[in-house]
């Protein structure tokens, strides 16, 4: 996306270019960026009853301290890994869902209380994101990114460093560990029993606090570089993945190919059918379940 071939980038022109990328159905960092909610505007149920980990479980504290720290930005950025995705025609668009309790739904899919409406809306009647596709060797960052929560603060270390709002002590803050363990081994006496899954939640939480080693935002198809860039090519986002700039896509450092997104429609479950694709009711059946926005 980024203009010339002296930096190794090569700028898509056309829907077919960008469906044949996808067509191979590659993991991706999904990008997105939310400026502060406007007035009568509310976060979907994903920022009151998870994050990105889905059925997240961790105690209601943490959700005070990352409220500290929305509070003190004024744009929300995360990261998240989309497992899948599936092209729809030969123009570039493509389908995926999300779990309407992960913290990215919150941020694509603001829901507009105001007049009562229960179906998501977003502001303008669009939600801009970006695609990355990571490389091998990149495997730890994919799932660091993808098994900590945005709810609890920022992904990005440089960001997560700089939110002094948080007192020390508070969920969301402390030192991390090189890696997540996976027994009980505390050390001289200690056990060797597997640690639960909440456990290893809890562990993983806290060694990735400060944001994850070595997830970088970065300007769509530039690097980090700021060398020869048309003017609508300016950064929109630093390396704290809280950059100033007027646009909200960015990507992440050290991926290959970078997709500036927008979503057209965002389909749910239908409040006013009480019918199930198994009942034979006949009437409207959810989209895809009651869990997940398409």
């Amino acid at each position: 996306t980024n203009e010339g071939e002296d930096d190794g980038w090569i700028r898509l022109d056309g829907g077919k270019a960008f469906s044949r990328l996808l067509y191979p159905n590659p993991v991706c960092f999904l990008t997105v960026a939310s400026a502060a909610p406007a007035a009568g505007a509310t976060s979907s149920p994903a920022a009151a009853d998870g994050g990105d980990n889905a059925r997240d479980e961790d105690d209601t504290a943490a959700s005070a301290s990352a409220a500290k720290l929305a509070a003190a930005e004024s744009v929300t950025r995360n990261v998240m890994v989309l497992s899948w995705l599936t092209p729809t025609n030969n123009d570039g668009r493509f389908a995926f869902s999300v779990n309407r309790r992960r913290h990215t739904a919150s941020l694509l899919f603001p829901r507009d209380r105001s007049d009562g409406a229960a179906a998501a809306t977003m502001a303008g009647g669009v939600a801009e994101f970006a695609l990355s596709v990571p490389v091998k060797g990149m495997e730890r960052l994919v799932l660091d990114a993808g098994g900590t929560s945005g709810r609890w603060g920022s992904k990005f270390a440089a960001a997560a460093a700089a939110s002094a709002s948080v007192p020390a002590g508070d969920p969301g803050e402390g030192e991390g560990v090189p890696q997540t363990p996976t027994t009980n081994n505390a050390g001289s006496g200690g056990d060797d029993r597997p640690m639960s899954k909440r456990q290893m939640k809890r562990a993983r939480k806290e060694r990735l606090a400060g944001g994850v080693p070595g997830l970088i935002a970065v300007p769509l198809g530039g690097g980090s570089s700021a060398k020869k860039r048309r003017p609508n090519d300016a950064p929109d986002a630093d390396a704290t993945g809280t950059g100033t700039g007027t646009g909200t896509a960015f990507a992440i450092e050290g991926t290959v190919a970078h997709l500036k997104c927008r979503t057209y429609r965002v389909l749910n479950s239908d409040p006013s059918s009480s019918s199930s694709p198994d009942d034979g009711g006949g009437g409207a059946a959810e989209i895809v379940d009651g869990d997940h926005h398409l």
